[in-house]
């Protein structure tokens, strides 16, 4: 029998995204409690204190839930679905799995009680781990539906009316799985290789019903290597990161590991909204999260500087990145002013980080060009990259040393990306052994080594990518080209007072679009005048002033795919209402149905 030092998950010499053939992702919670035992892996908020966990102890708790499973019956290749907010068990739970062969199914979880139901019996789910009363009770509402389900069992301890036989609580599978000797749970471990399926994780269904991705130990290694080799700087032992990002993301699972991996300690906190609490509570080296995470990082420090010395400081900090970016260099004469902008602006941009960030990953997302030059005029850089379920996660990136604003970057080692006929195809380790019970969808996504992402997009003569949206999203324009709506959203969106933008064809010539403000970007803009804003959507003022901003951003494009007409909506799109995917994605179909009266009403702008 191999011993788990042979599997601990070290890079390969010749490629960092290769993976051997005997070895699992649970590899990495034995390697680092042999040989790190007394290193502090994780913090666990506990009662608001966040208290250390030793590798050692991680590993004894994966082990003691582990036998659970085993004791309970999960087999290998047994689905095990994970309902639940970003937190600490979460990730206790997906390693557990793993160690006894099972396959891990994350649900989002702001999935509907009707998508909940299809998604458990889609990938025939036997068992399901939820956080608490509530998403116990609305997988119990669905069950009568979802014929596989045996088990399902709660992170928290429940409500006294909720203690029965059919919902015990973690620390009961713990009890359940104490007379099961750990040699069982080695024994399972060791038998899982890297072709061995780990996880399916259900597509965003931006355009559709969401599809399972197939994803191997293998795959989800070569990511974790690949993102390590792209930021040895970060994912190192000694530095702290907090993963907010939604653990249904394959994105958040693979930063997840690559901390383990690193001996990174790593701490769980739900995005609340209110990141500069949270931040400072766990003071990272560096965070994960989308682009929005950062927009409310600048809108909270500008709350806290503000005024027009912040404003002058913020043009300052972004000259200075675009000069590294294009000159190569700096002039000294800008150089000196980024001296005397950094003094205000990194001090509260560093304090609503916590005080220690040193730089970021935004994923799921485009990150606002501006944005992007803003972060790392001021030290602080936030890398953006571009994936996808079907890809492992992360295709291409932004570093330091091969960084270029309003791209997503360069191909990640061990992965080759080219554009045909104007849609993004993607080669490598990471990718998807298919589509969950469809073999059609596969084939039709894979082909000769190459993944069809359907994403439209380009490389430039230095291998950075530029995304420009989904291929079936492009709109018609009035001189017969084809609009990619993502670049003109984005113009749209640099603007403080605009949360969301989504572009749509138009009967017109033009093309017509959906505009949600941010709320403090609002409250920011009204003070300034000395009034409030009661209504967004029939403020006059303030649709002038959104107006200049659109027609800042048609200069970007042609006359035929200028935006000639536009709504301010009174409610930002949500999750909850099927508008975003959990990385924060629009869900165009599902828009066109929650706000066809709004649609509707742009036919009638001259």
């Amino acid at each position: 029998m191999r011993e788990s030092a042979e599997r601990d998950g070290s890079q390969s010499a010749t490629s960092p995204a290769a993976a051997r053939g005997q070895e699992s992702l649970a590899d990495v919670v034995w390697a680092g409690a042999e040989r790190f035992a007394d290193a502090i892996g994780l913090r666990r908020r506990v009662d608001g204190t966040w208290v250390d966990v030793t590798t050692r102890d991680f590993a004894a708790q994966v082990l003691a839930l582990a036998k659970g499973f085993v004791a309970t019956g999960v087999a290998p290749g047994d689905r095990v679905a994970l309902l639940s907010r970003v937190r600490y068990e979460w990730t206790l739970v997906d390693l557990a799995v793993w160690a006894v062969g099972a396959v891990s199914v994350p649900v989002p979880e702001t999935a509907s009680a009707e998508q909940v139901a299809w998604l458990l019996r889609d990938c025939g789910a036997r068992a399901v781990v939820v956080d608490d009363d509530e998403r116990r009770d609305l997988v119990r509402g669905v069950v009568d539906r979802v014929g596989d389900v045996e088990r399902v069992w709660r992170v928290e301890p429940g409500q006294a009316q909720h203690r029965d036989e059919t919902a015990p609580a973690l620390d009961e599978l713990v009890a359940l799985g104490a007379g099961v000797p750990d040699a069982e749970v080695r024994a399972r471990r060791l038998a899982v290789g890297s072709d061995d399926l780990a996880t399916v994780v259900y597509t965003a269904g931006t355009t559709g019903r969401p599809r399972g991705v197939e994803l191997t130990h293998g795959a989800l290694l070569s990511q974790v290597r690949a993102l390590v080799a792209t930021y040895p700087e970060l994912f190192r032992a000694g530095n702290t990161m907090l993963q907010q990002l939604s653990q249904a993301s394959v994105f958040a699972r693979v930063v997840t590991l690559a901390c383990l991996h690193t001996r990174t300690t790593l701490g769980h906190l739900p995005d609340s909204g209110d990141t500069a609490a949270d931040l400072a509570t766990f003071r990272p080296t560096f965070v994960a999260g989308a682009p929005a995470v950062f927009e409310r990082v600048l809108a909270a420090a500008r709350r806290r500087g503000g005024g027009a010395l912040f404003a002058l400081a913020e043009g300052v900090a972004v000259r200075h990145s675009e000069a590294r970016s294009t000159l190569g260099g700096v002039p000294l004469s800008l150089a000196v002013q980024r001296l005397l902008a950094s003094r205000l602006l990194a001090r509260d941009l560093h304090a609503v980080l916590g005080g220690r960030c040193v730089a970021a990953l935004a994923y799921g997302a485009p990150l606002d060009t501006r944005l992007a030059h803003l972060f790392r005029g001021v030290g602080i850089p936030v890398y953006s990259g571009y994936g996808l379920t079907e890809a492992g996660a992360l295709v291409t990136a932004n570093t330091e040393a091969a960084f270029r604003a309003g791209t997503a970057g360069r191909a990640l080692p061990g992965v080759e990306v080219r554009v045909v006929d104007g849609e993004v195809q993607v080669s490598g380790p990471g990718l998807m052994r298919g589509y969950w019970r469809d073999p059609g969808a596969t084939a039709e996504a894979l082909a000769g080594g190459w993944l069809r992402t359907g994403d439209a997009g380009r490389l430039d003569p230095d291998g950075y990518l530029r995304v420009e949206g989904r291929l079936r999203d492009a709109i018609p324009t009035a001189d017969g080209r084809a609009l990619a709506p993502s670049a003109l959203e984005e113009h749209v969106r640099r603007s403080p007072l605009v949360s969301r933008c989504l572009v749509l064809g138009s009967a017109r010539p033009g093309v017509a679009a959906l505009i949600t403000v941010s709320e403090e970007g609002v409250a920011e803009w009204a003070a300034r005048r000395n009034r409030a804003v009661v209504d967004v959507a029939g403020d006059e003022e303030l649709r002038a002033e959104l107006r200049r901003v659109v027609q800042a951003a048609n200069r970007s494009v042609s006359r035929a795919a200028a935006i000639t007409a536009f709504a301010v909506l009174a409610r930002d799109f949500t999750e909850a209402a099927g508008e975003l995917a959990p990385t924060g994605a629009l869900r165009r179909e599902a828009i066109a149905k929650t706000r066809a009266e709004d649609i509707a009403g742009l036919a009638a702008q001259a």
